[in-house]
């Protein structure tokens, strides 16, 4: 948890109260962590060794593609994989199952602290999937295809955007914040036809 000392000294003046405010009650050693959205990976050093694993699987691929040898790009790729996986599965099992452990240590609330540790255990899964992007950007930068990893990148966020609203305010709610009618000729929460229970209300307030 090193790296997220360092963070702490390189927040800008102009956020220092908002800092203050949102890691209220963390250790100091602690802040730089709770005040980025993916503070685990800051934290454990996952993100600089992402980055790190990219670069090298970057490198290598474009060398090789260099030197007209495409078939030995590939191999490049599944060394990132196995390098990526050696680290990232490892944190995501532990984020996954001593969350209720490791939250604590950060911060200690009867509403807030339960809902956190939920969130971190099934957020750290995503540690692996996010180690393996860096391993495919980085060959597809290498191979100087990046517009499909690109293409990838976009999908996965219309999707992610479309799941998310599914799964925070559910299929009636959806219908309320687009103002649908009953007798319009579309209406689109059908979109989230799966999405049929009550979801987490956030932004729904109903008259």
């Amino acid at each position: 948890m090193v790296f997220s000392f360092s963070c702490y000294y390189k927040q800008p003046k102009s956020s220092y109260h908002e800092f203050g405010r949102c890691c209220h009650g963390w250790p100091p050693w602690a802040r730089g962590s709770c005040c980025y959205g993916n503070g685990w990976h800051v934290s454990l050093g996952g993100s600089e060794y992402s980055t790190w694993n990219k670069n090298i699987s970057q490198t290598i691929t474009s060398r090789r593609l260099g030197q007209k040898k495409p078939k030995e790009c590939i191999n490049a790729l599944n060394n990132g994989f196995l390098l990526a996986s050696i680290y990232s599965i490892p944190i995501s099992l532990l984020g996954w199952t001593y969350g209720y452990l490791i939250i604590p240590l950060f911060i200690t609330d009867s509403i807030t602290t339960p809902i956190a540790i939920s969130y971190f255990s099934i957020s750290s899964i995503g540690i692996f999937f996010n180690a393996l992007s860096f391993v495919f950007q980085g060959f597809y930068t290498g191979i100087e295809k990046t517009k499909v990893h690109l293409s990838v990148t976009i999908t996965s966020n219309i999707i992610n955007a479309y799941l998310n609203a599914g799964f925070i305010y559910g299929k009636d709610k959806i219908g309320y914040l687009l103002g649908n009618q009953t007798n319009s000729f579309f209406d689109f929460s059908n979109l989230w036809f799966w999405a049929d229970f009550e979801g987490m209300g956030t932004g729904y307030q109903e008259n």
